[in-house]
């Protein structure tokens, strides 16, 4: 984890530069918030479980960092994943660990806990999420999020904000 704790302290003020992580180019914007939405999910999982997470968990817990950190890329793949771990895809496919689940379930996955984060929040208009989660247009953005959470991105954000109101 110390390489992700270096790459939050090394992003700029500015928040526009472009750097290199495991190959691939991305901007430290939306990277600082999925790391900052990863260590606290990885927090949250220790005080839950109260130990560190078994071997397989932890290389589960690998690949979905590494699709977070992808996602915003657009060059989120099997084959990418992958190359980071140094391996063949179908090596990632076959370990005991993601062989229970299939890659598009991981990404899918993923995609639902940072869209519900980030729709949630403020800081991120929609467009902007749709584009952070590799989704071709804010229609098909739109579309998926009713699909998994039965509503619009729009009415989350306007129910969420109606039940945060005294």
């Amino acid at each position: 984890m110390d390489h992700v704790d270096d790459l939050r302290r090394s992003a700029p003020e500015s928040g526009r530069a472009v750097d290199l992580v495991e190959g691939v180019e991305f901007e430290f914007r939306p990277i600082e918030l999925v790391l900052s939405l990863r260590q606290e999910r990885l927090q949250q999982r220790r005080r839950w479980d109260g130990d560190e997470p078994s071997k397989d968990a932890a290389v589960l817990d690998r690949v979905r960092e590494l699709v977070e950190l992808l996602l915003p890329t657009g060059r989120c793949s099997i084959e990418q994943v992958a190359r980071s771990f140094g391996v063949d895809r179908r090596t990632i496919h076959r370990h005991p660990a993601t062989a229970a689940r299939p890659f598009s379930s991981v990404v899918n996955s993923t995609r639902v806990d940072l869209a519900e984060r980030m729709v949630d929040g403020r800081r991120y208009s929609l467009t902007e999420i749709a584009e952070l989660l590799s989704f071709s247009a804010p229609s098909n953005f739109s579309r998926w999020f009713r699909t998994q959470f039965g509503c619009t991105p729009s009415q989350w954000r306007t129910r969420r904000q109606d039940t945060a109101r005294p």
